[in-house]
């Protein structure tokens, strides 16, 4: 194609030639690999993004949670911004007041329902719009992979409310790289790429695109040393993110040793005076999120004053199956600010020829967190 000045010019389509029908009652899962359109195919449904040609319709409340503060004025408080979203949605004030307790009581922010929002975190952010949006009643219901910003309590919680919302007749459309469905079980899966929708189905379609990834994953580290690390340069005024890597303690020939330990290492530079949380939550290939690691421990040392700390986690022999895993990797102040999020920061491809290691499910209950992990803190001149 060229322009008016005869320069060879390119179309970039966030989506194009997109057609679909979804029924009251169902859970649609939309997967696809970043930049697929995805993203954008929720704003188009939630109002947000005009589509340049065709139409959607759409019968019902929408309610959507794309980005994190989306929908919130920052300078208003909490308590203000409950009834700003709702009376938007169209809900009347009396409406809003009836639920206003229940909201509050869900979302876990009560003694900061009457601070402006500018100051909440992004944990707490999320909790106050998914509490609207869960206790209000809307039709149908967007939600992005920002949910996954959420800590393990809260996408437990969610999941138990989507369930609900399900059974109460809600129509839910939900965005991710991966689904799983021994998680979830979805009425119609829509699988985007570049723009295009390539395919509509369920279980075949959630099998096809997770053994295509486990394929790439396997190609990946299918090679010494068995584990890929992005690259990641991280810094700001209070934190500096120096180093990470893997300490080995066996490799067999064709992959990290599944019945010995190996160790997680993280240097970190605290540039203040600031409490400071550095964790790594485990998955397996189907994203299943399998155990967290953080260094909220009480027998590690805190990480509070400015110096320089080097954290070690412990993997526990036989904690993990053979096979491949991802890792991702989460900075905060205190203990939900979140400052650095790096899905698939690691893939690690685990060997094991004695088999006789234990089975490792998806987490399905708080229970599951309590992993017995070492987690040691050095500081200073002990690195």
């Amino acid at each position: 194609m060229e322009d008016e000045n005869g320069n060879s010019t390119s179309e970039l389509w966030a989506l194009r030639d997109v057609s679909f029908e979804i029924k009251k009652g169902e859970h649609v899962g939309i997967i696809g690999p970043n930049g697929s359109g995805k993203s954008t195919l929720l704003k188009v449904l939630a109002g947000i993004t005009k589509p340049s040609s065709g139409e959607v319709h759409i019968c019902g409340r929408v309610a959507s949670i794309l980005d994190i503060g989306t929908g919130f004025h920052p300078e208003l408080s909490g308590r203000e911004n409950v009834f700003l979203n709702g009376q938007i949605h169209g809900f009347s004030r009396k409406e809003i007041q009836t639920k206003f307790d229940d909201i509050v009581a869900f979302s876990g922010i009560k003694k900061f329902i009457d601070e402006p929002v500018k100051n909440y975190s992004n944990g707490m952010y999320l909790r106050l719009a998914f509490s609207i949006m869960a206790h209000l009643d809307f039709d149908i219901y967007l939600f992005d992979e920002v949910l996954s910003v959420g800590d393990a309590e809260f996408q437990l919680e969610t999941r138990d409310i989507t369930s609900k919302l399900l059974k109460k007749g809600g129509t839910i459309i939900n965005v991710s790289h991966v689904l799983s469905e021994s998680r979830v079980d979805y009425s119609k899966v829509l699988f985007f790429k570049t723009g295009n929708l390539e395919k509509i189905g369920t279980t075949e379609v959630l099998n096809e695109y997770q053994r295509d990834n486990y394929n790439k994953f396997f190609e990946i580290v299918s090679k010494p040393p068995f584990y890929v690390f992005k690259e990641i340069q991280f810094k700001n005024a209070e934190i500096e993110l120096l180093n990470y890597g893997i300490k080995e303690e066996s490799v067999l020939e064709d992959g990290l040793c599944s019945f010995q330990s190996f160790k997680l290492f993280f240097e970190v530079h605290l540039l203040e005076d600031i409490s400071f949380t550095i964790g790594v939550k485990f998955f397996d290939i189907s994203n299943n999120l399998l155990f967290i690691i953080t260094s909220l421990s009480k027998k590690a040392q805190a990480i509070e004053k400015k110096g320089k700390y080097l954290i070690e986690f412990a993997m526990p022999k036989s904690i993990l199956n053979s096979r491949i895993y991802f890792a991702e990797l989460f900075l905060s102040k205190g203990e939900d600010e979140l400052i650095l999020k790096e899905e698939a920061f690691l893939l690690v491809k685990v060997s094991d020829r004695n088999l006789v290691n234990q089975i490792l499910h998806p987490i399905k209950d708080t229970a599951m967190l309590a992993v017995p992990f070492e987690i040691i803190v050095r500081k200073g001149n002990e690195i």
